[in-house]
């Protein structure tokens, strides 16, 4: 997670339209993260950089690709429990008629250690 301030601001490569909107119109852009899960495959395992020893014509035999599947990972609360999302909101902007103009706008309700 990148814990400084980025510079750099958020584009939107092509331009956003709308029609029909009245002209008291507000628009919510709200910028979710994905919650990235903890690795559980060990680096040297999941890229084959294990130092293994032996005859080396044999990279992947079949008994050691069960080695590569990640464990099940159970819900504490059980099998048919609903999970929580794993996007965030990050922040928002409200965007109106007055606001047209504006190349660049702040980001409202960060959290703290937020990468944005």
């Amino acid at each position: 997670m990148q814990l400084t301030k980025p510079t750099a601001p958020l584009h939107f490569p092509d331009e956003i339209r709308m029609d029909g909107l009245t002209s008291d119109f507000k628009v919510t852009v709200e910028i979710y993260l994905l919650q990235a899960s903890k690795e559980v495959l060990p680096h040297d395992v999941k890229y084959h950089i294990a130092g293994k020893k032996g005859n080396s014509k044999h990279l992947t035999p079949k008994s050691k690709v069960s080695e590569l599947k990640a464990p099940r990972v159970q819900s504490p609360a059980g099998p048919h429990s609903v999970r929580s999302p794993q996007f965030q909101l990050h922040g928002y902007c409200i965007f109106a008629l007055p606001q047209a103009t504006r190349k660049s706008f702040t980001l409202n309700k960060v959290p703290h250690g937020s990468p944005l």
